[in-house]
């Protein structure tokens, strides 16, 4: 990607961005819901090369990795900015902690 942002949410201490939570339930449906439901939506979205998303109650970040791993790999020049973003802040961490 020419640009690529990943914001988890902010107000983590160090030891709380280190733990990745990991969903089996997420990992075996990830496909699907991009290929049927989310990729007919996100990119179309891509104004001038350029995609901005808000994902609500991302969860683990499972699915936003897989997301984004699978806009790149149809076109690696969007410019992406990327913000997951879920109320639990084991969730919050688990994000934080794939975004690195």
């Amino acid at each position: 990607a020419k640009r690529l942002v990943i914001e988890a949410m902010p107000s983590l201490t160090e030891s709380e961005t280190s733990v990745i939570i990991e969903s089996p339930g997420a990992e075996k449906n990830k496909g699907p819901i991009w290929d049927i439901v989310l990729k007919p939506i996100v990119l179309p979205a891509v104004t001038n090369g350029k995609l901005k998303v808000l994902e609500l109650a991302a969860g683990s970040g499972v699915h936003t990795q897989h997301f984004l791993s699978s806009i790149l790999d149809d076109d690696k020049n969007i410019d992406i900015e990327w913000h997951p973003s879920d109320p639990d802040p084991a969730s919050r961490a688990s994000l934080n902690a794939r975004a690195k």
